[in-house]
């Protein structure tokens, strides 16, 4: 995946520097499937593909095994009405 082509909307650092204009104990959320907001999973590090033609539904970016770039990715906690937990994320590109 080449950085150079791809629009990344932060940075680690640069996401940090943005959460310092908060209160420190607001809470962290991201959007939900169609509406409202969710929580997020434990933040990890996956490898990563860019695939910009995907349908929007489905994500510029998935994980795979062969890449070299990595991103921090930040997923959404989602519980179906049976209480099964399923997950989306959202990418943060680590520099």
């Amino acid at each position: 995946m080449n950085q150079k082509n791809i629009k990344f909307n932060y940075t680690v650092a640069e996401l940090i520097e943005e959460l310092k204009k908060f209160p420190q104990d607001v809470p962290v959320l991201v959007s939900g499937y169609e509406d409202g907001f969710e929580n997020i999973m434990p933040l990890t590090i996956q490898k990563l593909t860019h695939k910009p033609e995907s349908q929007y539904w489905i994500g510029e970016f998935q994980t795979v095994q062969e890449e070299n770039e990595e991103g921090l990715v930040l997923q959404r906690k989602v519980t179906s009405k049976k209480g099964k937990l399923s997950q989306s994320s959202l990418v943060v590109r680590v520099i």
